[in-house]
């Protein structure tokens, strides 16, 4: 089971390009089924800045550009832990 959650800011400015930061949190949590057991928990937070680009219509697609970098990050480091965890547990019967 996993849950992300993000926070987005924005910085307005008068004579630069605005920015936006987000911040995500994934949340991640093996059960095993058969025992009831979590043998494996992880919580990964990443930050991500943008700047706002000429394609932008408006702070909003930059925010979420940021939000979405953020999530991804946090999301591949989780699962990444999490294979290196599977790959580490003793296998039964050979």
């Amino acid at each position: 089971m996993f849950r992300v959650g993000s926070d987005t800011y924005s910085q307005y400015r008068a004579f630069a390009k605005d920015k936006a930061k987000a911040y995500s949190t994934c949340e991640l949590v093996l059960l095993d089924v058969r025992t009831g057991l979590v043998p494996f928990t992880r919580v990964v937070s990443r930050e991500r800045l943008e700047l706002k680009q000429a394609a932008d219509l408006d702070l909003s697609e930059t925010m979420r550009r940021a939000e979405q970098g953020s999530a991804a990050e946090a999301l591949k480091v989780a699962a990444e832990d999490l294979v290196n965890f599977v790959k580490s547990v003793p296998r039964k019967g050979g």
